[in-house]
């Protein structure tokens, strides 16, 4: 029989792995344990995952502190957490990365769910619990790192079509979107807070604003409900991000969100790269748009309001 349960040691969970023969002696040991080391260097930090045999990963280094350089801190800190357990389950299960298939997902969502199971003479004991969206988060890292290897799971890609309910600045209406099918299923709480108001609330909300001749509250207001900019990107909005471009001869008023070295944290645009350094500002990626930076149609009103507050 094998044994492999999960421990912890200063808040990191190790896997002990047991073996016993017919008469239930234990006849050896081994722990399955990938280091990971956090080295920062000019104020960047780079992630290294050593092996059992305390060697560097080399994949997953160049995956992490290369390949997604451009992400944020935390997302590469999940990225590296995330693939230390995706190489734990390799270990014990005696598993390649080519070798996943759909029943190897499979066990490594239950693995990563935290579900203890015991299927004849293989036992997993497992204290860590994860929900289904935290787990759905560590398989879309996995397709990245898939990609990255040019490793095609077809189980792990593979996605369907569905309808969901999307809130415009008037109403609602259906959209059909790609959803992969082997993440897990999430439910929403039936007491949450909605995700968006009604033109009611909102023309209520602008009428108080309007009441103070408060520019600025009604500018970031209008921004965040009319044309769905999170509240990071508004604060991190200056004027030179407010333009007019000429399409088919006819003037349009736009913002361009991007991110500076100089924002600070609650002012980042999530979807643009991210500056770490000024040399950056003169790439062709911070010049490319979607990637560098995004483009956002605005109407006259709220452009000529933006303009008043200079």
């Amino acid at each position: 029989m094998i044994k492999i349960k999960e421990f912890k040691k200063a808040n990191t969970s190790l896997f002990k792995k047991s073996y016993y023969d017919s008469t239930n002696k234990l006849l050896f040991q081994e722990t399955i344990d990938f280091k990971i080391y956090k080295k920062k260097i000019n104020n960047f930090t780079y992630f290294i995952l050593y092996d059992l045999n305390m060697e560097i990963i080399k994949p997953v280094y160049k995956f992490i502190n290369s390949e997604i350089i451009e992400q944020s801190f935390n997302t590469r800190e999940k990225s590296i957490y995330a693939l230390r357990f995706l190489y734990c389950f390799l270990a014990f299960t005696k598993t390649s990365i080519k070798d996943l298939d759909q029943s190897k997902i499979d066990q490594l969502k239950l693995f990563l769910l935290g579900y203890s199971l015991e299927n004849g003479s293989y036992v997993l004991e497992l204290e860590t619990i994860r929900g289904n969206s935290t787990v759905n988060g560590y398989l879309n890292i996995y397709r990245s790192y898939f990609n990255y290897l040019n490793i095609n799971i077809e189980y792990l890609v593979k996605t369907k079509t569905t309808n969901i309910l999307k809130p415009s600045t008037i109403y609602e209406k259906q959209e059909r979107i790609q959803k992969y099918e082997s993440n897990l299923k999430t439910s929403t709480p039936a007491n949450r807070v909605p995700k968006y108001i009604s033109t009611k609330d909102f023309s209520k909300i602008i009428n108080e604003i309007r009441k103070d001749n408060n520019l600025q509250a009604e500018c970031i207001v209008r921004l965040m409900y009319q044309f769905g900019l999170r509240l990071g990107e508004v604060l991190g909005l200056t004027f030179e991000d407010l333009k007019e471009i000429n399409l088919d001869n006819k003037l349009y008023p736009v913002l361009h969100l991007r991110n500076r070295l100089s924002d600070k944290s609650f002012q980042k645009a999530k979807s643009c790269l991210v500056i770490n350094n000024s040399s950056q500002y003169k790439s062709k990626d911070y010049k490319t748009e979607n990637f560098g930076y995004q483009k956002v149609f605005i109407t006259y009103d709220i452009y000529e309001l933006i303009k008043a507050l200079s």
